[in-house]
């Protein structure tokens, strides 16, 4: 069985599986820019703030995360959780989790034997993960670029100081670097997302399905709490790029330590699926 026929066999058979969970997702997305009208009519214009809001400033509202901060046992300082970030990423994970240890066990395992080439299985499911991500990206963008339309606000990449400052809970903002913001929203969160997804999709092999995802989803907990830059969950979160913050991290060493992570992964997972007793 060649590779075309397995692949259109996930992408059918995947879009059946969690098609409910990509509405639900989109459900999300809608409910957090709304958040974000709500929050300009309240919080911003509290503080002074009368522009509307960009393409760029719902983005970071919905998917910016919080900037650096390492918790403290301090009263007078709000312990701070990023809510919105959270909610998007862990379920970018709910939508993909499952499927692969799901057919595994089931009809999948006859499609494994009668490819001969466990590779070509393996490909399959890696693709079809990929473009998971890409679809709930798509669906992050599109739906934020309506919400910005239907509110008459600006479609701008360019953030607005303002609000930039209020999510940067009052911290200086760094302009040195303005041209890494886009690839910072746009570029890095979808890599990593994919990164996490595969990830997740490898441990599934190894474990249920639920402790896949807490493991999955408890690294992401640890990248916005854990100073390590070498986290991956830290690219993940644009309000920590060097175009916000000071020190922040670099796009370009994002990247390869997203090359790095991705092989490494990828390489595990085929070594896993060569060594899997599905008899």
């Amino acid at each position: 069985m060649n590779f075309c026929k397995i692949f259109r066999r996930d992408l059918l058979g995947g879009l059946h599986y969690n098609g409910k969970r990509l509405l639900f997702f989109g459900a999300l997305v809608v409910f957090l820019c709304v958040n974000m009208i709500l929050y300009m009519g309240t919080e911003a214009h509290a503080e002074g703030i009368d522009v509307g809001g960009t393409f760029m400033d719902y983005l970071l509202f919905v998917i910016g995360g919080i900037k650096k901060y390492t918790p403290s046992f301090n009263r007078l300082e709000p312990f701070l959780i990023p809510v919105r970030w959270f909610a998007v990423h862990s379920a970018v994970l709910y939508v993909v989790l499952g499927y692969a240890r799901e057919d595994l066990e089931c009809s999948g395992k006859q499609f494994l034997l009668r490819s001969r080439n466990r590779e070509i299985y393996w490909l399959s499911k890696v693709l079809w993960n990929c473009l998971q991500v890409l679809l709930c990206y798509a669906i992050i963008y599109g739906i934020t670029f309506s919400v910005v339309l239907f509110n008459g606000d600006r479609f701008s990449m360019k953030a607005t100081e303002k609000y930039l400052f209020m999510l940067m809970e009052g911290e200086a903002v760094n302009h040195s670097y303005d041209a890494e913001l886009i690839p910072a929203v746009i570029v890095l969160p979808v890599l990593f997302s994919m990164f996490f997804c595969q990830l997740q999709m490898v441990l599934e092999y190894m474990c249920k399905p639920s402790v896949a995802y807490l493991v999955s989803a408890g690294l992401l907990i640890m990248s916005v709490y854990l100073p390590a830059k070498g986290l991956p969950g830290q690219y993940l979160i644009p309000l920590r790029s060097r175009a916000v913050c000071e020190n922040g991290y670099y796009f370009l060493n994002g990247f390869l330590w997203w090359l790095f992570l991705m092989a490494a992964v990828l390489i595990f997972g085929c070594v896993r699926i060569r060594r899997k007793d599905v008899m």
